[in-house]
Parts: C-alpha cells; sequence; structure tokens
C-alpha cells in the first residue's frame, strides 16, 4: 500500500479511477490523469536527484497544474513550499532564500514574472508552465520524458509534506514544518465529522497558497468527490458554476461570503439549491453573514472550522448550534497565562495538542520554544469553554483591549453592532488613551440603502452591552480592508484609527 499525503485520492483511484476530480475552464482531470501527471513529476524530480528533505517551491495563480506538481513534489518523498503568487516581489524572494528550495515550478501567469526576479538564490533552478526564457526552462521539456509509472520512492509518514509560510504579519514570513501523518490527520480528522461523499462537489476560488484552498480541494479527493477551480474569486463566476456544475460544497473566507452577499441580485439569476454545505474558514464569521448565509443558501448547513496552520480543529456541530466542538483527538484546552486549565466561562487561550501540531519552523527554533511547548501548540487566540462543552473564540490576544483595567474582545463589540439592522460589517481595534491606556474604536461598513450615524450606533451600543467597552469613535468606510489571505487587516485599521483620533477627523 502507498503512504504519504501524495497518495490521498488511492481509494478513489482504486475504485473509480475515471470520475472526474478536477475541472477547470475545458480542462477535465479524471482521478487516473491526475494520478499520472503526478507521477510524472515524481519521476522527473527523482531523476534529478531530488529527494527526501529536498524543497521544491510552487508560484502559481490559481491554476489546477499546481496540484499535480503539489501530489509529485510529496511522492518524491520533497517538501512543498507554497508561495502566496500575491506576495510582494520581495517577500517571494525571501521565502525561495530561506527555504532552501533548489526547483521552483511557476504557473504560466507567474514564469515570467520569476525569471525577473532580481537576487534568486545561485543553485535555484526554475520550471514554467508555458514559458521559456534563459533562466527559465519549460515544464513540458523537463516533464516529457519522465514515465507516467508509479515511482518506487519511500516516504515515511513522520518525514516533513509541506512547509507552509504565514502570513507575516509580525515579521518576516514563517516556515511551518507539516509531517505526512500530520497533514492526513487533519484531513481525516474534519472528514469524521463532515460527512462528504464522492456524489459531492466543491468550487474553489481561494488562492491556492492557502491552507483554505488545499485542505478543501484534498478532502474532496479523499472521498472521490471532484473541484471546480476558479482561477479568481468573482460573484458572479462563482455563482454561475455553482449553477452549470451542480456544486454542493462552496469554501472560502468569511469576507467572500460578505462580497457575494453583497451582490444578491444575482441570486435571482442562477440556481445555488444543489449546495448542502458551506464551509468558512480562516477567520470568523460575524454575527448576522451566518443567517445570511443560510437564508441566500436555503439548502445548505454552514460549516465554521477554525484551526491554524500548525494544528486544529474546532468544528462548528452538524446541526448548525452555537458554539465549536472539538474533533477527535484534538486535545483542545483553555489555558491561563501560568497554563492553568480556565473555568467554564473564563477566558482564556487556545491550545492544542494532537497528531496535527506542527514539527516546528524552519530555521527558527525561537519561535519553536515560544509556540510549542509540552508538545502543545499555543494559537494565540482567546477562547472560553460553555457549560454544554462548545467552545467560542474571541480572537487573537493581541487584538484584546485592556481600558481601565478592564478586558475588552472586540469580537464581543462586533458581533453586538451587527445586530444593527443598517451595519453589514464592522471591526473594531485599540487606539491609546491617556486616562484608560487603551479605547475601541469602531470601524462600519453600512449595509446598502442604510443611513445610520455614529450618534446612533453609539447608543444601541450602550443600551445593550458594557458601558467600559463601549467604541469612543466609529467610523464609516464603504470597505473593510483585507490582508492576503481574506482576513480583515487589523493593522491597516488600528494605523488609521491612531491618525484619525490624533487629528480629530471625521473619518479616516
Amino acid at each position: 500500500m502507498r503512504t504519504g499525503l501524495g497518495y490521498l485520492f488511492d481509494p478513489a483511484l482504486a475504485s473509480e479511477p475515471d470520475d472526474v476530480a478536477l475541472i477547470q475552464d475545458q480542462t477535465i482531470l479524471t482521478f487516473r490523469m491526475l494520478d499520472e501527471r503526478a507521477n510524472r513529476v515524481a519521476a522527473a524530480l527523482h531523476r534529478d536527484g531530488i529527494g527526501r528533505e529536498d524543497r521544491v517551491a510552487l508560484l502559481f495563480d490559481n491554476d489546477y497544474r499546481f496540484l499535480e506538481c503539489y501530489f509529485g513534489i510529496l511522492r518524491a518523498g520533497a517538501v512543498v513550499v507554497p508561495v502566496n503568487h500575491r506576495l510582494s516581489d520581495e517577500a517571494v524572494l525571501f521565502i525561495l532564500h530561506h527555504s532552501d528550495a533548489r526547483l521552483l515550478i511557476c504557473s504560466p501567469r507567474e514564469a515570467e514574472r520569476a525569471g525577473k526576479l532580481p537576487g534568486l538564490p545561485a543553485a535555484l533552478r526554475i520550471v514554467g508552465f508555458d514559458f521559456t526564457a534563459p533562466s527559465v526552462k519549460s515544464f513540458e521539456s523537463w516533464v516529457g520524458p519522465a514515465s507516467a509509472a508509479a515511482v518506487d520512492v519511500d516516504v515515511p509518514e513522520d518525514d516533513i509534506a509541506v512547509q507552509s509560510y504565514t502570513a507575516g504579519s509580525t515579521g518576516k514570513p514563517k516556515g511551518c514544518l507539516l509531517s505526512h501523518r500530520a497533514q492526513l490527520w487533519n484531513l481525516l480528522s474534519v472528514l469524521s465529522v463532515v460527512q462528504l461523499t464522492p456524489r459531492d462537489r466543491a468550487v474553489i476560488a481561494t488562492p491556492f497558497g492557502h491552507k483554505n484552498a488545499t485542505m478543501s480541494i484534498k478532502r474532496l479527493l479523499r472521498v472521490g468527490g471532484s473541484v471546480v477551480l476558479l482561477r479568481g474569486f468573482d460573484p458572479n463566476a462563482y455563482l454561475a458554476a455553482i449553477d452549470r456544475y451542480k456544486v454542493t460544497c462552496t469554501t472560502g473566507v468569511p469576507a467572500m461570503y460578505q462580497m457575494l452577499l453583497a451582490k444578491k441580485e444575482l441570486f435571482a439569476r442562477y440556481d445555488v439549491t444543489s449546495v448542502r454545505i458551506c464551509f468558512a474558514a480562516s477567520a470568523q464569521v460575524p454575527y448576522g453573514l451566518q443567517e445570511n448565509i443560510r437564508a441566500y443558501f436555503p439548502q445548505a448547513r454552514l460549516q465554521e472550522v477554525y484551526g491554524a496552520t500548525e494544528a486544529g480543529f474546532l468544528l462548528q456541530a452538524p446541526d448548525g448550534s452555537p458554539g465549536l466542538i472539538p474533533v477527535a483527538d484534538a486535545g483542545v484546552r483553555i489555558v491561563s497565562d501560568d497554563d492553568r486549565d480556565c473555568a467554564e466561562g473564563e477566558v482564556g487561550e487556545v491550545v492544542f495538542r494532537n497528531p496535527g501540531v506542527t514539527r516546528g519552523y524552519y530555521k527558527n527554533q525561537t519561535l519553536m520554544a515560544e509556540k510549542v511547548r509540552n508538545g502543545q501548540y499555543h494559537t494565540g487566540d482567546l477562547g472560553r469553554r460553555m457549560a454544554n462543552g462548545r467552545y467560542v473564540i474571541l480572537g487573537r490576544k493581541d487584538d484584546m483591549i485592556v481600558t481601565g483595567g478592564e478586558n475588552v474582545y472586540p469580537k464581543e463589540i462586533e458581533d453586538l453592532l451587527l445586530r444593527h439592522p443598517a451595519v453589514a460589517a464592522a471591526s473594531v481595534v485599540p487606539v491609546p488613551h491617556a486616562i484608560k491606556g487603551q479605547v475601541p474604536v469602531a470601524f462600519v461598513v453600512p449595509r446598502k440603502s442604510e443611513t445610520v450615524t455614529e450618534a446612533e450606533l453609539k447608543g444601541f451600543y450602550l443600551a445593550r452591552g458594557a458601558p467600559y467597552a463601549h467604541p469612543r469613535r466609529i467610523f464609516f468606510l464603504d470597505e473593510l480592508p483585507l490582508s492576503g489571505p481574506g482576513k480583515i487587516d487589523r493593522n491597516a485599521l488600528r494605523a488609521r484609527a491612531e491618525t484619525a483620533v490624533a487629528t480629530r477627523a471625521e473619518g479616516p
């Protein structure tokens, strides 16, 4: 039996090899075709002496050929280094140097860019699809002589499979080391709660450089389902794909669903009743958005997934009731700063101890010692365990606001503001205060055709929330700024808030 993450779709290959695995534009790949293409990549790598512990970087936009390379690298025993194509040239170069990648494989849209990057590692070779240059070898000529037969490479499951770089919001990107065993555990643990079948079909529009996309794809391929791949996210194209391909699973970040539901008129044009599960991950699903998703996908249930690249998972219960439940063996704890288990309802840090915990950070033992202690991964997120055994996530520890000695959690303020019928989105950040230390400031996106004033929203909050936690200023935006993974960019909002408050501006 073949082992390792590179063979995760072997069950489908054995039972229904000619079923559809991937669809993109006019391209359709069966499981048999995907298997053979992955084998050719593995054979080409093996021929070139690339194997265990060697790093191979992938710089791709959303192109289906990313997946044949991804699985091929794993089958060769090498380590996949996904590089987010949305990063700046400086960040891409940092990852290529830091990761010690021996080979870089690029999609057609990224190959020309890669060939022009200044200061590439001297030993790095570049292979590109549909593009050739003195510094870039054609993928077709590189893989052409390789066999489509299975490669004879032993891949121990404790070997590193993926070296995934974080967004680097607090400094340089950090290479998180994930083993074959850990990634398979993550995959199977979610599937043990979320029952997918070979009849399921997902649509993917989130960037392949992020775990949100790749984990969603792997879940479907594991059970023999199929995946429709989009080049990027566009509400019209997304709903059209659901209608055309009778998609049963959507997946994305909350911001994507917000943008989708901002185009409510499109739902009258397309049939989305085939959707039975709406996956949401990478950020918390705000209050109100959950109900909107259920309203516009009437046959679907929302499946919120909470976890980190380094460990996981907590999931929304299948019945859709409030709170998150841990998967089997998640080993979740809520702990105080001195590692004491918090009582029910008490706020503390979310900690995981399970087979999915990272093996460390590449060339960064200091960060490893800080984040993984006694085999437990410290997420840096705050949460509480409720009396019914469910968990509530309150956001990052770094986002917590201490005002006048009181702990204030932005999510709780945001959830309350979102109860106002004129509010479509909200984000709360701290600003310095001479007496209180910090105070909350809110950014709000009003619903279309709705008007609301700062005084009205303050009054709405004060009638329902703790007075010490009320937002001292409320600024209105057309949309909230997003970071690369599609999360709200709180650092950008904090900077805007501090400037606006310091200058007493009416808005940022």
